[in-house]
């Protein structure tokens, strides 16, 4: 007698746990359609932040370098003239 009895309370726990399950996912649906729109957009903004700090300290170290690029720039193109000069002689 006593284990039908306990049988029935575990069967009755199961359904409400199963009815209060159902409810909560409802209420889960409903904010999740709310908070993923907004948890991309956090994440967006963050990734944007460190971009942006990224960006920053890369043109703030090419700045500093500016006269290094210009030389090496400038090296570059006389190695390019003088190797087309090489290849086509002056009446050619």
């Amino acid at each position: 007698m006593a284990e039908k009895e306990l049988r029935k309370e575990i069967g009755e726990i199961t359904r409400e746990l199963e009815e209060v399950g159902m409810e909560l996912g409802a209420r889960l649906a409903k904010i999740k359609k709310l908070a993923k729109p907004a948890g991309f957009a956090i994440v967006g903004v963050i990734a944007l932040k460190i971009g942006l700090k990224i960006s920053r300290g890369i043109l703030s170290l090419l700045w500093k370098l500016k006269s290094f690029f210009l030389g090496a720039t400038l090296l570059f193109v006389l190695q390019l003239y003088l190797t087309s000069r090489k290849e086509n002689p002056a009446g050619e």
